[in-house]
């Protein structure tokens, strides 16, 4: 049985550009897994964009223009690679 949270897109769907908190989590999606496993031995990890965002909220200023500036960059990709896409939710 499937039970999937997300709705279904269509063939040929496009991705939005990930924005900076996005490639700050996935940066460091794999150290708090880690942390994770090894604090709970028998358990799922759980709790990276939590963590993430809490890391996210005490970083410095000038840490975060680093994935600031890579999100403008992916963004530029983006454009560069699909200069008629148009967001629509």
């Amino acid at each position: 049985r499937n039970t999937s949270h997300t709705a279904k897109k269509p063939e040929g769907h496009i991705k939005r550009p990930p924005n900076c908190f996005l490639l700050f989590r996935c940066a460091l999606k794999p150290i708090i897994k880690e942390k994770l496993r090894e604090k709970r031995k028998n358990q799922k990890p759980n709790g990276v964009s939590k963590i993430s965002g809490i890391l996210w909220d005490f970083l410095p200023a000038a840490e975060k223009s680093f994935f600031r500036a890579r999100a403008a960059h992916a963004k530029a990709m983006h454009k560069k690679l699909y200069p008629n896409y148009k967001y629509s939710p």
